[in-house]
């Protein structure tokens, strides 16, 4: 009979009924004890950001990066919270943001978001610029944002501001008519309907506006969305790809390694007499070993001559004279 309990690893290491007299002194570990004729045997559950090790693999809160976690920033449990205007950051374990296109922290208050339009007479393209007198609305145009006298063909003036009624979120449809924040979301206005974008580790998985992109999805180094009620991968950091194919992984691997260098599994070949390589500009390159160097220029053969003979004594080319021997690169 197979009995569900909690698992505890005793001093051996061996997985034990926490229920047992060694469970009952042995660490909780994560994931389940599974009883049976053989002796308990632990079995995974998913990991998750609690310290301990629910899938039974030797490491707590393995996926999780502290780091850069918006829903465990500098610790498990410890979210960054939502905010007008604005998307919450995870940088260094200390929660910040971004501001939503066209809006700005003016105050440097983070608890008020991006509070600023930047497109309102009183903040008109930067936090310091106020309309005023003979220009007192604020127009974006192809020259950028500026104080204006009259709003162009294509926007309305709503209070201090040239709206296109079509896509601005504080104007949707008609002046004043903000979109509304939803939770993990910022709004958007398009065909003058009110809409929403997700932050990037959230998906909207329950198709409801309402409670806005209220599933989270937190795959490492990558924007996500939500089919058929999952997260999925939409797409990948620069510099990162999702290369074993997991969603629930996000986008694991680094490019611009000599194992992956410009794509997943673009290994950069082993020269002789040299280390491998990899840029973002050339690729795959080699760095020669002391006393060698790529004197025929194909990196297909690594750093094929020894400088140390007097043909190349120091350097590809550089000979010796007439009864001159090289000595540590040098002829004497």
């Amino acid at each position: 009979m197979l009995v569900a309990q909690a698992c505890g690893i005793d001093d051996a290491g061996r997985a034990v009924d926490a229920g047992s007299d060694a469970g009952r002194d042995a660490p909780f570990d994560g994931g389940v004890v599974m009883t049976q004729d053989t002796g308990p045997v632990c079995v995974a559950t998913p990991e998750l950001c609690n310290g301990v090790d629910d899938d039974c693999d030797d490491e707590i809160d393995e996926g999780f990066d502290l780091d850069s976690d918006v829903l465990n920033c500098g610790a498990c449990g410890r979210p960054c919270p939502e905010l007008p205007h604005a998307a919450p950051v995870c940088s260094a374990g200390v929660c910040d943001l971004t501001c939503d296109p066209d809006f700005a922290d003016c105050d440097d208050v983070q608890a008020t978001g991006c509070e600023a339009s930047l497109g309102a007479g009183s903040s008109c393209g930067r936090c310091d610029r106020t309309c005023g007198a003979g220009f007192p609305l604020c127009r974006s145009g192809w020259l950028g944002i500026a104080c204006v006298g009259a709003c162009a063909a294509g926007s309305v003036p709503c209070s201090n501001s040239c709206s296109d009624l079509t896509t601005d979120v504080l104007h949707c449809g008609g002046c004043d008519m903000a979109c509304a924040q939803r939770s993990h979301a910022r709004p958007s206005c398009e065909g003058s309907a009110c809409g929403m974008v997700c932050d990037r580790a959230f998906a909207d998985c329950d198709a409801s506006e309402e409670t806005g992109c209220e599933t989270p999805c937190p795959r490492a180094h990558a924007t996500v969305t939500c089919e058929g009620g999952s997260c999925r991968v939409l797409s990948c950091d620069s510099g990162w790809a999702d290369c074993d194919g997991l969603d629930a992984t996000g986008c694991e691997t680094q490019l611009g390694t000599v194992s992956d260098c410009g794509s997943c599994g673009d290994a950069c070949p082993v020269p002789s007499h040299a280390t491998a390589s990899c840029t973002s500009i050339f690729g795959c390159g080699m760095t020669c070993d002391a006393g060698w160097d790529n004197c025929d220029l194909n990196f297909a053969n690594g750093c094929e001559t020894a400088i140390d003979s007097p043909t190349d004594c120091g350097a590809c080319g550089a000979s010796c004279g007439p009864g001159e021997t090289c000595i540590e690169g040098a002829c004497t």
